[in-house]
Order: structure tokens, then C-alpha cells, then sequence
């Protein structure tokens, strides 16, 4: 029920309970006003210096619509969504990863989109409601396009690598079946000892995991 909305309010309140238990009524969903929205999307142009941003700012039920309620255009989508905190430093950085991701995800020729079944959004997730509890930040989701809603359990896939450019396109691409660009990063170095022996050394690893305590380190906020 609409928080905002009178609770003595007889019919409304009627309706709301109908719609309930016969399953045609929305859920309310906390959801940015579209100048707060407005102002995010200005402040992404001063910091990047650009007129077009290509990644796209959405509202709380603007997300509920792409990953759980309009089927018929959002199904074939996947979908990759930015969970950011305006405060939280490692968000601040991502950002501009994230553009330069979107950048380099445009056919050079004509500006068209290389995948034409993608979706790039990102989220204020302490202004709108997640489908998920936002405990840390930043968070990335990938919703794929093969269950609908999107937000099944089997359906999404959070990203918990570095947050680089080649790094993760190389795992959106395959995660999402796309064809692999040549130059992918490699996750395992090889050296030897001054005794001859080889040993393996996953400089990868150790990156992702000082990245993840840094992650681990983050102020949390989870919705009541």
C-alpha cells in the first residue's frame, strides 16, 4: 500500500486488497522524483565532460518495469545494473569505468549498440528500491535474458571481479554468450624460482581479493 496514501481512505483501501489477493494490483515501489534523476545525469556530464551519457540513469519503478513486469519489451534484454551510493567513494571511481565500458561497447562506424540485446542502467539504490537488499557498495547485477522475471534466483549473476574495463567486458561477453574480443585479460601468471621450478601465480586473484576486503570494508546500508 501507498505509504503516502490515506489509510482512511475506505475505497483505496479496498482496492488495495483486492488487487492483492487476485493478484492484479503493482507493488509499491520507492522510486526517485525525475529531477532528482535529472541531476544525476548533469552531474555525470561535468564530471565526464560529455553532452550524451550512454549509460542510463533509471528510477525504482523504472527498474521493476525492465526486470519484472514488462515482459513482452524486456524479456530478450540482458541487463546489467549499477547499484550505487552517491557518497561512497568506490562508486564515485566506477562511474566513469562504467561510460568508458559503454563506450567501448558501441560499433566505432555508425554509433550503434555492438549487442543489440543489452542493457547498461545504473541506480541511486538509496533514493529507489532494489529487487535485492543493497548491503555494500558498489554492487553490479546481471540479469540474463533467459527466465522471466529476471530477478530468479538462477537468473542473475552479481560481479565481484575488478571493476576494468577489459576485464569486465571480457566476462559480460561471456556470461552473456557474446563473441569474445581478442586482447582478453589473463587471470594466471607463470615464473621460476631460482631452483628452475615453475610456479603459477594468480596475480588476478590477489587483485580481486584486495579489491573484495576494500569491498568488505564499505559502510553498509540495508532498507527497513
Amino acid at each position: 500500500y501507498d505509504p503516502h496514501a490515506s489509510i482512511l481512505d475506505r475505497e483505496k483501501l479496498a482496492q488495495f486488497i483486492d488487487s492483492a489477493i487476485d493478484g492484479s494490483g503493482d507493488p509499491f515501489v520507492k522510486s526517485q522524483a525525475e529531477e532528482d534523476v535529472q541531476r544525476a545525469i548533469d552531474n555525470d556530464r561535468r564530471m565526464m565532460e560529455k553532452d550524451n551519457i550512454l549509460i542510463r540513469h533509471v528510477t525504482g519503478n523504472e527498474l521493476h518495469r525492465i526486470l519484472e513486469k514488462d515482459e513482452a519489451d524486456y524479456a530478450h534484454f540482458n541487463v546489467v545494473v549499477f547499484y550505487y551510493a552517491p557518497w561512497d567513494a568506490r562508486c564515485q571511481k566506477f562511474h566513469s569505468v562504467y561510460e568508458r565500458i559503454a563506450e567501448q561497447l558501441v560499433n566505432e562506424a555508425d554509433g550503434t549498440p555492438k549487442y543489440d540485446d543489452l542493457l547498461l542502467l545504473k541506480i541511486d539504490a538509496t533514493e529507489n528500491d532494489a529487487p535485492h537488499t543493497i548491503a555494500q557498495f558498489p554492487k553490479i547485477y546481471l540479469y540474463k535474458n533467459e527466465n522471466w522475471p529476471k530477478t530468479l534466483s538462477e537468473n542473475w549473476i552479481v560481479y565481484n571481479k575488478k571493476r576494468e574495463e577489459n576485464r569486465f567486458i571480457a566476462w559480460l561477453q561471456k556470461m552473456c554468450g557474446y563473441e569474445e574480443s581478442d586482447g582478453d585479460v589473463q587471470t594466471v601468471a607463470v615464473g621460476v624460482d631460482v631452483d628452475g621450478a615453475q610456479q603459477k601465480a594468480d596475480l588476478e586473484h590477489e587483485h580481486e581479493q584486495e579489491e573484495q576486503d576494500d569491498d568488505d570494508k564499505s559502510a553498509k546500508f540495508e532498507y527497513v
